[in-house]
Order: structure tokens, then C-alpha cells, then sequence
């Protein structure tokens, strides 16, 4: 019939309609549970529709093909709570064929959440109950048709809550393991940054180091073998800070305030460098020595290098 080919080529251009937007809008991604479910709601009032066509087909072919002069079977069997007749056998097996395709079909929205699952599994039940009932085929007894729809249901939604929380708890590892991933690749960025201030440090220490011990060779006084030695102290002294220097490139460095003898610091802090004086009090503070130390090391090289 017409209604049955303009159903099919309704269905493909949705289905091809939907597909071209998933590929070419990647903001209706998020939407893809909404538009399987319409789809499947669709497809199932689709199969309704055809098991219904295929059933009056059925039908009245068995009406005017078979003969009616048979003898009436008076024996009871099991069957005769479904079905009475030959029409209502064959409309039960439509009936259970029907289910069945939609049970396949209905599957791929269950994978999908709690949300798509319930309203395909509505859908589901009303069209294969009302539907029957409204209809002028007979799908047998209904007990059939009731109990039939109301036990996949119940099939339906145990399954889909089950998928539902594996889902969840896949995506939950993989949201632990992408935040993972983000961690390891911080660290190591801070890593490589931590180590080139360090190895720019030292890189100069070094070469300043050797500059001196040339002099020393050179016929220079002692002096600058001493600031040599004050040049590596300050090396080892970098090298103890790399984890310090690393955490404050990261942001996750702690402060750790105590109490600080002044002198004593400002003294260690110019280990190495000399022609500058030291005018400070004898006197204890609250600070963080590392954090200072690597503040002030740096505005101090700056101000050597740059005035």
C-alpha cells in the first residue's frame, strides 16, 4: 500500500537525516540518546503497524483459502488458553515475531541510560497492548497479549539498569585515568621547566667556576679559588632545590614558615658573591628559607646581570 511505502522512505530519511547531523554538527552529538530513542519509538510504531498489515493479510488468506467444512477438535490442549482458531494461531506467532524484532531493536536505546530505556520500554508496552486491542486482527487471548509485552518488559528495565551502572563506572575510570594522564603530563611539563632554570643555574655556576680556577692557574691570587668553591657550593645548593623549584612550577608548593636566624640567612645567601656587603641585624624571623632563598638568589642574579 501507499501508506506502508511512504512509512518506509519516512523512516530511511529520518534515519539518513539523523546520521548526516551526528557527522557534520558535532554540538548534536550530545543529543544522541534523544534521537535513538525517537528513532526507536518510531521503528516500534513502525513494526506495529506492519505485524498488524501482515496479520489481515494472514487473515484473509486463511479465511478464503481454507475449508470450512472441517470437523471441530474437541480435544483440550494447553494451547487453547491462547489461541481458538487457526486465525488467532497465526496472529500469536505475528504477534510473538513482532515482539521479538522489537525487542532486538529496542536493545540498542537500553545501552543508552535509564532515560532512553524507560521511555522506548512506555512505547514498547502501549503500542503492543493497545494496539491489539484496538486492532480487528486477533492476536489470541489477552492473557496473551498482556502478559506477553509486560514480561519483556521486565526484562527490559533489570537489563538497563545494569548497563546504566557498568556504563557509569566505565566512564568513571576513564575519567580517573584521563585526570591521571592530566597529572603525569603537568608533572612532567613542570619537570622539564624546573630543570631548565636549574640547568641554566648551573651552566652559569660552572662555567664561572671554571673561569676562576683558569685565573688560579693563570697566577691569580687564592681569592678566586675560594669564590671558585663558592660558585660549587651554590651548584649543590640548586640541585638540593630542584624538588622546591619543581613544586613551585607545578603550583603545588606548601609553604613551610619557621624561625630564622637573619644573619645566618642573608649570609649563606651570598655565598659566592662577592663585592657585596652584608648590613643586616642579629635577629630571628619567621620565614620559609627555600622559597626566600630562591626569590632573592634570583633578583639578585638579575640585578648583577642586567643593573
Amino acid at each position: 500500500p501507499a501508506f506502508v511505502l511512504w512509512a518506509n522512505l519516512g523512516l530511511a530519511l529520518i534515519a539518513v537525516a539523523m546520521l548526516c547531523i551526528l557527522i557534520f554538527i558535532k554540538r548534536a552529538r550530545a543529543y544522541s540518546a534523544s534521537m535513538l530513542t525517537l528513532g526507536t519509538c518510531l521503528m516500534t510504531c513502525y513494526i506495529a503497524y506492519m505485524m498488524d498489515y501482515v496479520a489481515t493479510m494472514t487473515t484473509t488468506f486463511m479465511t478464503t483459502s481454507w475449508p470450512t467444512d472441517l470437523p471441530p477438535i474437541n480435544s483440550f490442549t494447553p494451547l487453547d488458553d491462547f489461541a481458538q482458531t487457526p486465525q488467532e494461531l497465526a496472529g500469536i506467532w505475528l504477534f510473538a515475531v513482532g515482539l521479538l524484532v522489537n525487542t532486538l531493536q529496542c536493545s540498542f536505546a537500553c545501552r543508552m541510560g535509564l532515560f532512553p530505556s524507560t521511555v522506548c520500554t512506555v512505547v514498547y508496552v502501549l503500542v503492543c497492548t493497545v494496539g491489539p486491542a484496538l486492532s480487528a486482527n486477533t492476536y489470541g487471548s489477552l492473557l496473551f497479549i498482556v502478559t506477553t509485552p509486560l514480561v519483556t518488559f521486565l526484562s527490559f528495565f533489570p537489563t538497563s539498569v545494569i548497563l546504566t551502572f557498568q556504563s557509569n563506572k566505565i566512564e568513571h575510570q576513564r575519567q580517573l585515568l584521563h585526570e591521571t594522564q592530566q597529572r603525569a603530563l603537568a608533572y612532567q611539563r613542570a619537570a622539564q621547566k624546573a630543570d631548565d632554570v636549574i640547568n641554566h643555574i648551573l651552566k652559569n655556576n660552572v662555567v664561572d667556576a671554571h673561569t676562576c680556577i683558569q685565573l688560579f692557574f693563570n697566577g691569580k691570587p687564592q681569592t678566586v679559588l675560594k669564590h671558585a668553591q663558592d660558585l660549587l657550593f651554590r651548584s649543590m645548593w640548586w640541585c638540593r632545590l630542584r624538588e622546591a623549584v619543581l613544586r613551585i612550577v607545578e603550583g603545588s608548593y606548601e609553604k613551610a614558615v619557621r624561625n630564622v636566624s637573619l644573619h645566618q640567612f642573608c649570609h649563606d645567601l651570598l655565598v659566592g658573591r662577592p663585592g657585596i656587603t652584608l648590613d643586616c641585624p642579629s635577629m630571628t624571623v619567621l620565614l620559609d628559607p627555600i622559597a626566600c632563598n630562591i626569590v632573592l638568589d634570583n633578583a639578585i642574579t638579575n640585578a648583577f646581570r642586567h643593573g
